[in-house]
């Protein structure tokens, strides 16, 4: 039981690290390709340390890339394609939808070692 909470406050600490790192590197480039596969794996790397709710893994690291761009609109500079709704909800559809995708795969990894090595 000790360990199974040290684990998940583990995950805890590295998903805000993450969500953190996705919103610094949104901010600073402009390579959707390789913010696109960070989500991916940071969801997948979380759900596979703590596979037990994955869901909540891929929306907070869903969450990362639209946080960051509302940051953007009040202290920096926003983006010229994010000026209305349609906009923010393709952002939304599409990083949720990546880290959801990331997330069940990995939690998914982890349940198929769970099997092979019992």
């Amino acid at each position: 039981m000790v360990q199974t909470r040290a684990l998940e406050r583990t995950a805890w600490i590295a998903a805000i690290a993450l969500f953190l790192f996705l919103a610094r590197v949104e901010l600073t480039s402009d390579d959707t390709g390789i913010i696109a596969g960070l989500i991916f794996l940071s969801a997948c790397a979380l759900a596979l340390l703590q596979p037990r709710h994955a869901w909540r893994w891929g929306l907070i690291i869903g969450l990362a890339i639209p946080a960051a761009e509302i940051y953007a609109i009040y202290f920096g500079t926003p983006r010229s394609g994010l000026s209305g709704p349609k906009g923010w909800a393709g952002v939304m559809a599409i990083t949720l939808a990546i880290a959801m995708a990331g997330a069940y795969i990995g939690a998914g990894v982890r349940k198929l070692i769970g099997l092979f090595t019992r």
